[in-house]
């Protein structure tokens, strides 16, 4: 296991987003900060990510009806994994996180207590969400801590790309930590937005599908996944984005190796298999994303 991230970084002074792995060296992260063995994105996950020496987090922020960005995967709750505070199920109408004020949320609903069918070697644990000002408060400690913003903003059903932009970005601006870091999303909109402020930004390919599941119901709810490699650079290129995003199922080695030689960096989500992570390490990836950092060959 790496204790200090390599000398040999590549540095994004232009972005003043700290730095990412050399090629061939991926550095590994936690995916919704170790969702294989603790509540997604949760309180628990955060902590006992940074106590396990992880290299890097993944975390989904949402945005509160009163602009407060929350640790959340979903732009509505999901009613698999949350209930209401009383224990009763959410039920079949969507609960927008954009509907509600920070105290309705935390009042009104836990999430992390129901047993995760994707992850059933996760534990079970109720909580209240976390907001992204408590998540930087419990990584402090950890300058070294790669931090991956995986933000949720999806238009219609959440506040603009602005507000997502305008808060994020200013309070981890306000914070001060030295950590190196980066964004990513699957909407130009905010991308725009975020690299016009300097942020570097990620383009999220293919866009996820919630209904269909995890990591295969988004590559198979996608057309994306059938475009070629001049696509997935020219997407990143026109949203204004500094790399790429990408499922691994869709991510082939020309892909890689021409975003590379683009100037692009590269994030693969979600590996799991251990066979896979051996593969993917070898790779020249800047992150290779997991649930399970500790089955890495590379960490």
């Amino acid at each position: 296991m790496r204790r200090a991230l390599p000398l040999a970084l590549i540095t994004l002074l232009s972005s003043g987003c700290g730095a990412l792995a050399p090629p061939g060296n991926p550095l590994v992260v936690a995916h919704r900060s170790g969702a294989g063995n603790w509540p997604e994105n949760s309180r628990t996950a955060v902590r006992n990510a940074v106590a396990a020496g992880y290299e890097g987090i993944e975390f989904d922020l949402g945005l509160t009806k009163d602009r407060i960005p929350v640790i959340s995967h979903n732009v509505a709750l999901n009613p698999v994994l949350c209930a209401h505070a009383d224990g009763t199920p959410l039920g079949t109408t969507p609960v927008y996180i954009k509907d509600l004020t920070l105290q309705e949320l935390r009042s009104g609903f836990l999430c992390g207590g129901l047993a995760d069918p994707d992850n059933p070697s996760a534990q079970v644990i109720a909580d209240i969400h976390l907001t992204l000002d408590e998540l930087i408060g419990e990584v402090s400690a950890r300058p070294d801590l790669l931090l991956h913003f995986d933000v949720k903003f999806e238009p219609e059903k959440t506040l603009d790309a602005t507000a997502f932009a305008d808060e994020i970005l200013g309070r981890w601006s306000a914070a001060g930590l030295p950590n190196p870091w980066y964004m990513s999303c699957a909407f130009p909109e905010f991308i725009r937005v975020a690299a016009d402020r300097g942020a570097h930004v990620s383009y999220t390919l293919p866009r996820p599908v919630p209904a269909l599941g995890s990591t295969g119901g988004a590559v198979a709810g996608d057309v994306l996944g059938k475009l070629g490699v001049g696509d997935f650079i020219g997407l990143a290129r026109q949203s204004g984005a500094a790399g790429l995003n990408v499922a691994y199922q869709v991510a082939d080695r020309a892909v890689v190796d021409a975003a590379k030689r683009e100037g692009l960096t590269v994030q693969l989500w979600t590996v799991n298999d251990p066979a896979a992570l051996d593969l993917y390490c070898h790779w020249p990836i800047d992150v290779l994303i997991t649930n399970y950092p500790e089955r890495a060959p590379c960490f």
